[in-house]
């Protein structure tokens, strides 16, 4: 396990983390981060944007209803 983390590191540079926003790609400083977040969002990278589209817009707001089927929040 040590060994992929040094690698993570090393490819993207140890306090660095581009995030996708409105404005395009810009990097952020994550320094200040617990290792475990840090460890989170340089694996999120390999993630593919096909299977992030796929998610409802709503989804961390109505959460419950697309796990558990309850009702949603808001429509």
């Amino acid at each position: 396990m040590e060994d992929l983390n040094k690698k993570d590191e090393s490819a993207m540079g140890e306090n660095k983390f581009v995030q996708s926003g409105e404005n395009g790609a810009e990097p952020i400083d994550i320094s200040g981060l617990p290792d475990f977040v840090k460890n989170i969002l340089k694996r999120s990278e390999s993630i593919p944007q096909e299977a992030l589209d796929e998610f409802p817009p709503d989804y961390s707001e109505n959460l419950d209803h697309y796990l558990y089927g309850l009702p949603k929040k808001s429509p």
